[in-house]
């Protein structure tokens, strides 16, 4: 058994001939492992000599200024800033795919309502290159029968979320709420909907990344709430699951109390690399 600093648990799925590595990340969370530290980053580091894998990241993208861009940065957790050096080398190279479309969406309210308009397009205004460049992705591939259902799905989600009140509910943020591209889930909250509808098209961006993709051995590094959805819709598609270890996916009802949780968690995993190097042989 060894421990594993900066994740809090690992998944292990199977479908066919294919395997879905998940380590699940708390971005802020310094509560590390006491003794004989090694970081996630320094797995990582070791995964990626594997023969026929792909890695799939949350952080990063470049934008089409030739701009690096970045969610966690150097105030966040040590292990996030070990993991951005390590990142920085591996940018350029075929295996590793950097999945934050929230990076091309904008963060401003106004921008995002502008963004997802022209993205399911309900609207030709001008878009940059970047988001040309995503709209595109997704007509390309909305000929996949999930693709077009969760994509008008969330479509329609978003023109509903248009017409809320906007009541003010700071509650909410205390919750996760799973699966949300798959359920009928309302909050009559425009800010609070609009985050979880750019997440969870972030992780339909990469579930049709993964159909595409011929690859025996996927790892992904996201953070908890990504982790625990994909990990959800991957189960829903047929993954079986065959290992793991730590907070998971497992743990998490449809409504969860995130504060609850994050009291009392550690990021620190123990993980049986005997038993993982069995599955990946």
């Amino acid at each position: 058994m060894v421990d594993i600093s900066g994740i809090l648990g690992i998944s292990i799925l199977k479908k066919n001939n294919k395997y879905y590595i998940i380590f699940y990340d708390d971005h802020n969370n310094k509560k590390y492992c006491k003794q004989n530290i090694n970081y996630i980053s320094d797995l990582l580091y070791k995964l990626n000599k594997l023969n026929n894998s792909s890695f799939y990241i949350e952080d990063y993208q470049q934008n089409y200024y030739n701009t690096d861009y970045y969610i966690w940065d150097n105030d966040e957790a040590p292990h996030l800033n070990k993991f951005n050096k390590l990142i920085k080398n591996y940018k350029t190279c075929y295996k590793w795919n950097f999945t934050d479309i929230r990076l091309y969406i904008g963060s401003d309210i106004k921008d995002i309502i502008n963004s997802l308009n022209y993205i399911f397009n309900l609207n030709n205004k001008y878009a940059n290159k970047d988001l040309k460049k995503l709209k595109s992705f997704f007509t390309y591939n909305n000929n996949i029968k999930f693709v077009n259902y969760y994509f008008n799905k969330l479509k329609q989600k978003f023109i509903t979320i248009l017409n809320y009140k906007n009541k003010e509910n700071k509650d909410l943020y205390k919750y996760f709420f799973k699966g949300y591209l798959v359920n009928n889930t309302q909050f009559n909250n425009i800010e609070y909907e609009l985050e979880l509808l750019i997440d969870n098209l972030m992780e339909l961006y990469t579930l049709i990344i993964l159909n595409n993709k011929s690859t025996k051995i996927n790892i992904f590094y996201y953070g908890l709430l990504h982790s625990v959805n994909l990990v959800y819709y991957l189960k829903l598609s047929g993954c079986k699951l065959i290992y793991s270890s730590g907070i998971t996916e497992e743990n998490f009802k449809e409504k969860f109390d995130l504060q609850a949780l994050q009291q009392n968690i550690q990021s620190c995993t123990k993980i049986n690399i005997d038993e993982i190097k069995k599955y990946l042989e």
